[in-house]
């Protein structure tokens, strides 16, 4: 069977049309996946030099790390550690920070200052404008620690 020279153009338009949709449609999942609902998993280590601390508390688990973007970028840290982990590494982080008790949805909650400005690091990486911190006390001598920060 020969296929006329308006039958080779139409499957040509047909297969290109068909993997520009699909390839569109990818984009606009992974788009909206990390736009709308942050929830690109990325690396906790990442999440952490984002959030301006350095490596994770000793002790964690249970971590689930996210990033994502819609008029900035934005983080969030969630995992559990041993308590005087978190603590102490609360205090390496933000030295500045003091946690308040009275929160709408957690046992502590805290806004620590960001320093310095500009919010990039010296390799011209984005640093979180904003940061909130919540901490809960769980069973068994856990703290459960969230941390979420933003750019402007």
């Amino acid at each position: 069977m020969t296929l006329t020279r308006h039958q080779r153009i139409g499957l040509t338009l047909a297969v290109a049309s068909v993997t520009l949709f699909g390839a569109g449609g990818w984009y606009l999942w992974y788009w909206t996946a990390g736009s709308i609902t942050s929830s690109l998993g990325i690396p906790c280590a990442e999440a952490a030099h984002f959030l301006r601390a350095s490596r994770l508390p000793d002790g964690t688990y249970d971590r689930r790390c996210t990033m994502g973007s819609f008029m900035g970028l934005d983080y969030q840290l969630d995992l559990r550690a041993p308590r005087e982990a978190t603590q102490r590494w609360l205090r390496d982080a933000y030295p500045d920070m003091e946690l308040r008790r009275h929160c709408v949805d957690s046992q502590l909650c805290a806004e620590p200052g960001v320093y310095p400005v500009p919010f990039k690091d010296r390799h011209g990486h984005e640093l979180a404008d904003i940061i909130r911190v919540k901490v809960d006390y769980e069973y068994g001598g856990t703290a459960h620690l969230r941390i979420y920060g933003i750019t402007m």
